[in-house]
Parts: C-alpha cells; structure tokens; sequence
C-alpha cells in the first residue's frame, strides 16, 4: 500500500514539475531559455557590406562576448521587471494603442541577439547601416511587432512586418539584442503560466490515483 501511494505521489511530483518549468516572470510569454534561434532565411546588405548574420538565442547567450553577453542579459532584466511590455518603448506604445489591442495582452515570446561576422566596418558609426532580414521562427504566434534594445534603451522596429507565408522581415540599423512582440489574445497561445485549471487538473489526478489504489488495497484485505 505504501508502496503504490509513494508511486502515484512521485508521478504527481513529476508531472507538477514539469509544468511549473514553464512558468516564467516577468513579461515574458514564455521562457526564452528554452527557444532555438531564428532561421534566417534571406538577408540583404547596405552596399559595400560583406557581413554573414549571425543569430544567438537567448538560450545560447554564454557564447556571446562578455560584452554582449552584458548587454542582452540587461535587455532581458528590463523585459522582466517591466509592468507592461508596451512601457518599453513609447512609439510602441501608441502603436499597440492604435491597433486597439490591450496593452496587457502585449508579451514578448522570444529574445536573442543579432551580429555580423566577416565585416570590419560593421558597427563602426555611420557604417553599413540597413540591414534587411528575414526569419523564420516558431514564436512568431500573435505577431505584432518587434524591438530592438540600442545602447541601454529599446527601439520599436516600425518595419517589421508577417509574410504571407508566415516568415518576418524586418530592417535594423544596429546589432544586438532584439525581441519579438505577441497578441496572448489573438488567440488561444500556450503561455506556460499555471492556471488554476491545471492546478485543479493536478489534484483530481492525484485524488483519483490515491483513491484507486485505496480500492484496490481494500479489495485485497477482503481476499486475505
């Protein structure tokens, strides 16, 4: 008896476990420590550029410089502790204002870092600014829109914009840290957050588990 109930508590255990890896704080749809990085699909240079786009997840940002490695872990710190994700950025703002989506259903599903290798004016001031990218990327669900964190401040990225066939093109002047913004209302978006339903799903399983194997003790002391 002992046995079985210890068995139906561990599972629970686990199961509870492997939901509330999900959950993040902040104003994060979900955690960004688990998403592979954009595929970049096309890419077109300001003239002269020779640079290769090269995008790191959030998930791989120990591969980053230590001063990029800085600088993205500031970006995700200032998505974190933030009341609303439109309080980023002010055009932002106005822009989800405009649109007529509530403010509080603006979450940001990924965050990762954009570089260029193989080009020694790339990030110099006043050099080869107006990169053109492409992505495409499984947190792009409610896209609304996308920022760029620029010298301690993030940046609406006003161009960005869905494809027909689902990918995201967007054009920025600088390298770093960059963030997708998402619609949780646009419809119906797993967010990792534990609901009291599930809550509630939890503790009828456990219930319904404890109370099986009570049965099922019972039925074997009738027998002896």
């Amino acid at each position: 008896m002992k046995k079985s109930v210890a068995i139906v508590l561990t599972l629970v255990f686990v199961l509870v476990l492997s939901i509330t890896s999900f959950a993040y704080p902040g104003m994060f749809l979900d955690s960004p420590s688990r998403n592979e990085a954009p595929v970049v699909l096309d890419v077109v240079l300001p003239n002269g550029c020779t640079a290769g786009i090269v995008i790191t997840p959030y998930s791989e940002r120990d591969s980053l410089s230590p001063e990029q490695l800085e600088i993205i872990e500031k970006a995700y710190e200032s998505i974190k502790n933030a009341d609303n994700v439109t309080e980023l950025n002010e055009e932002f703002k106005q822009y989800i204002e405009n649109l007529g989506i509530d403010p509080d259903n603006i979450a940001i599903s990924d965050l990762f870092n954009i570089d260029g290798i193989g080009c020694e004016n790339c990030g110099n001031e006043g050099a080869h600014t107006g990169f053109t990218i492409t992505i495409e990327a499984d947190t792009t669900n409610g896209f609304v829109g996308m920022l760029q964190y620029v010298n301690g401040a993030w940046v609406f990225i006003d161009n960005a914009k869905v494809n027909p066939n689902g990918t995201v093109t967007f054009k920025v002047d600088n390298f770093g840290p960059v963030a997708i913004a998402v619609d949780t209302g646009a419809e119906e978006t797993p967010t990792g957050d534990i609901t009291p339903w599930i809550l509630i799903a939890l503790i009828v399983v456990a219930l319904a588990g404890l109370t099986i194997v009570a049965v099922n003790y019972k039925k074997e002391k009738v027998k002896e």
